[in-house]
């Protein structure tokens, strides 16, 4: 068997190709475009294909690739190649999304100064005519919103402006008419902070009118029977654009019709960062500062490119009110425990006998040669193919969501309370399919503190070792380009059986036939499609969660807001258990998770698995809980917390507000939150160490 890291040396000489000069033109080539440098259309082949065409109508009339514009196309089309060009990179070897997304910085780039030409005065003047304060400009621009969408694009703003033209253009009996189409119209708007559009409401009711009469609404989406198909008005809005067209829009849902049954949490989301920002993370902004700044590769090699110091634009950047990375909140302890007692309760009651009837259910639907779901509408009564426990559980029928003829499904009209009603009523065998491989994702996230993409990574029948006590995973921290660390550890058994559970349902629709091999272990059955598993990602990674958590009837925070759990919060809780353990026992529990007998041992694996950042968060939120309820830990903190806040009443002070002041403590050096081993590391407890400020 050939070594699969052997390079053939037409590979090796492809992977030198970008560092060897020769008299070729510098950045007319690269290794993820499939087309010739001046074709007019651009195939990109990275993580996923698309196309761009360079054939657009600038506001002057002229098109981009007419001979007036050669200078301009040439400038655009070698910054896109220079933007990955080893001259940028430095030699770095990127995975194909990461390349993309550099890729697609550059073309947003390139849209802004596109949408922005004529007041630049682009296509007289060139990029040359650019100032090192218009390219300031674009940069402020961009960092104004997380959203290239809105910050760019300007998508709500200009769709607003778009459809007020489009009504003022109806005649005075299109609502009427438009009423004989669709008769739900009128249907209740959503509240004015849920819109998208800044439209009235009586302007919404035209423009739903003009959508109607031109015939561009279609499938609804999120349980909506119509949604407005926007690739037809963002070709109109960004036809003078590289990139507006490719864009995903988020859909205005004060433009659709029919009444949303779908309901995608029971409650608002309880927050998993200390703040909601609306403002670019200073790490993005740092992406576009270099996609920007690799104009000055194109003007020395003779491009018409704009000339300046990269550093002037570098120093700009940090005047910018940009965001720092939120800080993830802990989740309370509580919320934890519960949520994986009841998915292991869920899995151990009830996971074979979920598998096994869907598996019988899915060999008839392959024998008659339909979707599962199709099967199901068309038997009417699924209860023959049901196991004992799985009827006793409450499962009576395929979804919960549907009635009607099997081609044509239609959505019962449930409203949110009758959905989750419904939904821990368990009579949809697809529903509680999903709600286990909820449980299963929440029970091995929590024992093995991967992360997402990790888990999502996983596949059935090869990610356990020979002796299944050690879990397999690419580690996405590590290796250049697609290149990831094989790396092994430690799995408690609990966590072992319920991955062999979903490997078990893998391996009966590979024995009829309706899967040709394993696939992602966390690959869900799908409602109605041919294809018997669904693709993996991290939206519905997200969704499966999300409905476990409803399910199991999570705890709301003080606001009314539900803890939906996320991944990166078990990571967190998986390093939390120490410093709870030290304090207040329970030790013995997480030792029994990951097997481990030494406490020291365990300690190490702790660090070994999660980020030191983490790691310090969390010891501060375990001092300030401490600190609130007079733990013997915390006494030592107490006069510093005291002199700093004014107050001796902790019970009073903003908890975020404590955490941050005590993380500064730690980060000055002035405190120290660790173990101490005790008897050769069979026991331990966390040390709690001030020093005085004149000390230091």
């Amino acid at each position: 068997m050939a070594d699969p890291l052997k390079l053939e040396s037409t590979d090796l000489e492809a992977l030198l190709a970008p560092y060897i000069r020769g008299d070729d033109p510098r950045y007319h080539s690269a290794r993820w475009l499939e087309s010739n440098y001046y074709d007019d259309t651009w195939k990109i082949n990275s993580d996923t294909r698309f196309e761009i065409n360079w054939n657009i109508q600038l506001f002057n009339g002229t098109t981009l690739t007419c001979s007036a514009n050669t200078k301009l196309l040439e400038a655009f089309r070698s910054w896109i190649v220079a933007r990955m060009h080893v001259d940028t990179t430095g030699g770095r070897l990127y995975a194909a999304r990461s390349e993309r997304n550099l890729i697609q910085d550059t073309l947003h780039c390139i849209d802004y100064l596109l949408l922005r030409a004529e007041s630049l005065k682009l296509v007289q003047g060139g990029l040359s005519s650019l100032s090192i304060n218009d390219l300031r400009s674009m940069l402020a621009c961009i960092a104004s919103n997380r959203s290239v969408i809105q910050s760019i694009y300007e998508w709500p703003e200009r769709l607003s402006g778009f459809l007020r033209d489009r009504i003022a253009e109806l005649p005075k009996e299109a609502l009427q008419r438009a009423k004989s189409i669709h008769h739900d119209i009128e249907s209740s708007f959503p509240d004015v902070s849920d819109r998208l559009t800044n439209l009235n409401s009586q302007e919404i009711l035209l423009a739903r009118s003009w959508l109607t009469l031109n015939d561009i609404y279609g499938h609804g989406i999120n349980g909506y029977r119509l949604s407005p198909r926007l690739s037809t008005v963002a070709k109109s809005l960004y036809q003078r654009t590289i990139f507006g067209s490719l864009l995903v829009l988020p859909v205005p849902t004060e433009l659709c019709l029919g009444p949303s049954y779908f309901v995608r949490t029971e409650y608002p989301r309880a927050r998993v960062k200390s703040r909601r920002d609306e403002r670019m993370s200073s790490s993005l902004i740092s992406r576009f500062v270099t996609s920007i700044s690799t104009l000055t590769l194109l003007s020395s090699v003779g491009i018409d490119a704009p000339r300046f110091r990269p550093d002037d634009l570098r120093q700009f950047a940090t005047s910018l009110d940009t965001k720092q990375a939120g800080r993830f909140r802990t989740l309370p302890q509580q919320v934890v425990f519960q949520a994986l007692r009841s998915a292991i309760e869920f899995v151990l009651s009830h996971g074979h006998p979920l598998v096994e009837s869907y598996l019988g259910l899915a060999g008839k639907a392959k024998a008659a040669g339909v979707p599962v779901g199709v099967f199901a509408e068309q038997t009417k009564e699924i209860t023959a193919y049901l196991s004992e426990d799985c009827r006793r559980l409450g499962v009576c029928k395929w979804t919960i969501e549907t009635t009607g003829a099997a081609n044509s499904p239609v959505l019962q009209e449930l409203d949110g309370a009758q959905w989750f009603s419904a939904l821990r009523s368990n009579a949809g065998l697809y529903e509680c399919l999903l709600v286990l491989f909820g449980a299963v994702q929440l029970v091995v996230g929590t024992l093995t503190a991967r992360r997402s993409g990790e888990l999502l990574d996983l596949t059935a029948h090869s990610c356990l070792d020979g002796s299944e006590t050690h879990l397999l995973f690419r580690n996405r921290k590590s290796g250049p380009a697609e290149l990831r660390e094989l790396e092994a550890r430690p799995v408690p058994p609990i966590a072992v059986r319920f991955i062999k559970l979903l490997e078990k349902l893998q391996s009966g629709l590979i024995e009829i036939g309706a899967l040709d091999s394993p696939t992602k272990l966390f690959a869900p059955p799908t409602k109605y499609k041919s294809s018997y598993l669904a693709k993996v990602n991290r939206t519905q990674h997200f969704r499966l969660l999300d409905i476990f958590c409803d399910w199991s009837e999570s705890p709301l925070d003080e606001e009314g807001n539900r803890y939906y759990i996320r991944q990166h919060q078990l990571r967190r809780f998986f390093a939390m258990l120490f410093f709870w353990g030290g304090g207040f026992g329970g030790m013995d529990t997480l030792r029994w998770f990951l097997g481990h007998t030494d406490v020291k041992h365990l300690w190490h694996y702790i660090t070994e698995s999660v980020p030191g950042i983490t790691i310090r968060t969390i010891a501060a939120e375990w001092a300030a809980y401490g600190v609130k309820h007079a733990t013997k830990e915390a006494e030592m903190l107490g006069a510093e917390i005291s002199q700093h806040f004014g107050t001796t009443d902790f019970q009073v002070l903003d908890e975020e507000a404590l955490i941050l002041h005590i993380e500064d403590l730690l980060e000055e050096g002035r405190l120290r939150i660790e173990p101490q081993f005790l008897d050769g590391g069979d026991s331990y407890r966390i040390a709690v160490v001030l020093t005085p400020r004149d000390s230091l």
